[in-house]
């Protein structure tokens, strides 16, 4: 019984330190200005419609194409950070 408890704790502990939410923003800006805050430059899908910029614990993709940005979003944690060579 002792050890299902603690097994339990364990299962509790770890949902408790993993996002609640994480989504994958793609890049496709720039739409005027170049930066990440701007929500027309990120897609939830690559060939989306841009929906919004990312926030913390979202991973961000590049896309096939050199770019210039500006990465002013403030100090939030990015998951991940992909650089794809084509559309998936």
């Amino acid at each position: 019984m002792r050890a299902s408890t603690v097994c339990c704790a364990m299962l509790i502990g770890l949902s408790l330190a993993l996002p609640a939410h994480a989504t994958q923003k793609y890049w496709v800006g720039p739409a005027s200005d170049g930066v990440w805050s701007t929500n027309a430059n990120w897609p939830d899908s690559p060939g989306g419609s841009p929906t919004s910029k990312p926030i913390a614990n979202d991973g961000v993709s590049f896309i096939g194409f050199a770019s210039t940005s500006a990465a002013d979003l403030g100090a939030i944690a990015i998951t991940n950070i992909t650089f794809l060579t084509e559309r998936c």
